[in-house]
């Protein structure tokens, strides 16, 4: 009996099998689960590119915020040595050097 009730099952489910195959029902299963599979991968891509998209604008960003940074000190920097002030205060400077340059020259000569 057991037997019979085992070579039931399997023939039961050979022709499930088979029918399946003949209807397509098989094939669509496939195409099902493969679709979910990939629009899970594809899912995931996108949102991959997306965070890689916004690493890349924020990188932009604060490169333009360092050179606009950058270009303030060149301006202030330029100000500050073409000023009035500063040029009078590298001449008093270069006049202290060449006045000890000419005191060490006269020691030296002695």
């Amino acid at each position: 009996m057991s037997h019979t009730k085992e070579t039931a099952a399997k023939v039961a489910s050979e022709t499930v099998d088979k029918t399946n195959v003949l209807t397509g029902k098989k094939v669509e299963e496939l195409v099902k689960e493969y679709s979910e599979l990939y629009t899970a991968v594809l899912l995931g891509l996108h949102k991959d590119l997306l965070a890689q998209k916004a690493r890349t604008e924020e990188s932009a960003r604060n490169s333009v915020q360092i050179q606009q940074q950058n270009e303030l000190r060149i301006a202030r920097l330029e100000k500050l040595a073409t000023s009035k002030p500063m040029q009078n205060y590298l001449a008093m400077a270069a006049l202290a050097v060449a006045v000890a340059a000419l005191g060490v020259a006269v020691w030296a000569a002695m």
